[in-house]
């Protein structure tokens, strides 16, 4: 609220404060350096102000005596509790809960349950900032692939030339750095391969205008600066959108 308008007036009610994350004391010294209210309490009520739009809020201090307070808008932070639906399939699955009823976790294995092989997470382990859930995600991933036995990605040969590719070979799409295509399409060509598209991601330039006239001279057929996912069957909606604009403004490539 400050950074948006120094001038508001800003008070905060609360009953235990603990500033426990990372830059989090860091967060509050610099909210009590700017004016900012800090009142230990507990709020009886939140009523509407009669004649007006404010709110009027009653609540008890740390002496025991009863306050009130007007303000213009109240914003309530409500407690944070886990899903009755995560609740009932932790439960069913055997993995244990704390006396909040989030998964429960040793200190020093946060993302491990009691079940080998079920990890958490983000906040069904509790509460979380955003921060706090993706290093718990990075976590949970790598002990999960503790359990994974490695294995390639694609059963597909992987050579360090064009010439250790089993010839003949009728085209070739190159989605290669811009910097490498002269080269590979040299080895393209001196493979016998006519047909060589190069692939233009973003609108940027696959290679040297001159250099892909040289080549189109030399007899070879070559499509530059266009994305071939449009040719694809069953291609995605905005690879067949570009292929109709392509089309109404005379650029699809043949």
């Amino acid at each position: 609220t400050k950074d948006f308008n120094e001038e508001i007036e800003t008070t905060i009610f609360y009953m235990d404060m603990r500033a426990n994350g990372k830059g989090f004391e860091e967060y509050l010294n610099n909210a009590v350096a700017r004016d900012v209210r800090l009142i230990r309490s507990r709020v009886h009520t939140v009523d509407n102000l009669p004649g007006s739009d404010d709110l009027l809020i009653t609540y008890v201090d740390e002496t025991g005596g009863v306050r009130e307070e007007v303000f213009d808008m109240v914003v309530l932070s409500v407690g944070l509790r886990p899903a009755g639906e995560a609740i009932e399939v932790a439960k069913k699955m055997g993995v244990n809960l704390s006396p909040d009823q989030f998964i429960n976790t040793e200190p020093f294995r946060p993302v491990s349950t009691n079940i080998p092989g079920i990890f958490v997470c983000g906040g069904l382990g509790g509460p979380q900032d955003i921060g706090q859930s993706v290093t718990q995600a990075t976590a949970s991933v790598s002990e999960i692939a503790s359990f994974l036995e490695p294995e390639a990605f694609s059963g597909m040969p992987v050579v360090g030339s064009v010439a250790e590719i089993n010839l003949p070979v009728e085209g070739a799409i190159l989605m290669t750095p811009s910097r490498l295509n002269n080269k590979i399409v040299g080895e393209c060509i001196d493979a016998g391969i006519r047909q060589i598209w190069l692939y233009g991601m973003m609108g940027a330039p696959s290679a040297n205008k001159d250099i892909i006239e040289l080549y189109r001279e030399s007899g070879v057929n070559v499509i530059s600066d266009h994305c071939p996912f449009m040719y694809f069957p069953h291609t995605g909606f905005i690879h067949r959108l570009h292929a109709g604009i392509m089309k109404i403004i005379g650029r699809y490539p043949r």
